[in-house]
């Protein structure tokens, strides 16, 4: 990914309170219908809500958790979901996600060293292990996981940066303080 730092933060993303509802939202992905409201039972009343939104929600609210050192399994899970539905939105539009590039530049280099391709399935497992582990489970498989949380976490937010930069080339001030304290740790430029 090349990720322009300078780039200004999205003005909607910053400015809307996480979890607001679709008709209240100034973001650049308005649905073309109505906002729809319904009521159902006692409870409160249905929104839609915009699914990008719902991933900068996801995103962000795993960039802060990260940020305070909080729970890197849910920041997998939160960054992971974000990464699916922003990667989701850029094949609408029939665009490359991080996971295509990924996947592409693997078989690539697997080409040049061993002179074969890999499986078309070998690299997306690997790189969603980590999600896939905490977000499923099997009968019968073991009751514990295994893996690097906060390395996990890290790339998976990395992944979920990439596509909402790929959608929107723009940053939040969350993902800019990632991005920079990730890549460029004290400050370096190296």
């Amino acid at each position: 990914m090349s990720v322009n730092m300078t780039a200004a933060a999205s003005p909607s993303a910053a400015a809307r309170p996480a979890g607001r509802p679709l008709a209240e939202t100034r973001g650049r992905r308005q649905p073309q219908g109505r906002y729809q409201q319904s009521q159902r039972g006692r409870g409160m009343p249905e929104r839609s809500y915009d699914r990008a939104d719902i991933a900068l929600d996801q995103l962000e609210t795993g960039l802060r958790l990260w940020e305070s050192g909080g729970d890197d399994l849910s920041v997998i899970t939160l960054a992971g979901a974000a990464e699916e539905i922003l990667g989701k939105c850029l094949k609408a539009e029939g665009r490359s996600n991080s996971l295509d590039d990924m996947k592409t530049a693997y078989a690539k280099l697997s080409m040049h060293l061993f002179g074969e391709q890999p499986g078309p399935r070998e690299l997306a497992e690997r790189a969603n292990r980590a999600r896939n582990l905490l977000k499923h489970y099997a009968l019968g498989s073991s009751p514990t996981v295994t893996l690097d949380a906060h390395q996990e976490a890290g790339d998976m937010l990395n992944r979920a940066i990439d596509n909402y930069w790929d959608l929107n080339t723009s940053l939040t001030p969350g993902m800019r303080r990632f991005l920079e304290a990730r890549h460029h740790p004290g400050g370096s430029d190296c």
